[in-house]
């Protein structure tokens, strides 16, 4: 009977070496490097569908670009985490804070960029009071952006400790750096 004791110490960093440059690993990372590009891809499509298709929502006090949007962030960035890889997981939450950073914001502010705003608002008539609903209505939808941006941070560092104990501490690194996220509350709340 053969103990422990009679394995070759070195046997488990050559075959550690072995393994990680091997075929299996550097077909793990090609598909790694595929699946964050296709991701990436749906994410950008949806959030600029999203983006177009907006349209204000009866008794709601948001647009659907708002609700729409962060179910695509939120729905990548859980497939992204169900793969345990630390770099798809990275690559994804970039991907989808640089979509909240740029173009979402942007879709946000220019609800506030109506031209002669002041005008409409102060000349009185039949349009101030589409006016003032819209200028509620954009106002709510970064509100609740925000809020919906800070959950869906929570929610990504808690399904990673489910997964992965050292994932939360890189997404917390990643997510707490001067990152695109703070820029993206910031400059919805300084116009």
């Amino acid at each position: 009977m053969v103990g422990l004791s009679s394995v070759d110490p070195e046997l488990l960093p050559r075959a550690t070496r072995a393994f990680r440059s091997g075929n299996f690993s550097k077909v793990v990372q090609d598909i790694t490097g595929y699946y964050v590009i296709l991701e990436g891809f749906f994410m950008v499509e949806n959030v600029r569908k999203a983006i177009s298709i907006d349209e204000h929502v009866h008794d709601s006090l948001t647009t659907s670009m708002v609700d729409d949007v962060f179910y695509v962030l939120q729905s990548c960035c859980r497939r992204s985490i169900s793969t345990s890889n630390i770099n798809s997981v990275i690559a994804v939450l970039s991907s989808a804070v640089s979509l909240l950073g740029g173009e979402y914001n942007e879709a946000l502010q220019q609800k506030m960029r109506e031209p002669n705003l002041g005008a409409k608002l102060f000349m009185g008539g039949a349009g101030v009071q589409k006016t003032g609903t819209e200028i509620a209505t954009a106002l709510n939808n970064m509100d609740v952006s925000s809020d919906y941006a800070l959950k869906l941070r929570h929610e990504i560092e808690e399904q990673c400790s489910e997964v992965s104990g050292n994932c939360t501490s890189l997404l917390v690194i990643s997510i707490q750096s001067p990152s695109l996220l703070r820029i993206f509350l910031y400059s919805i709340y300084n116009l």
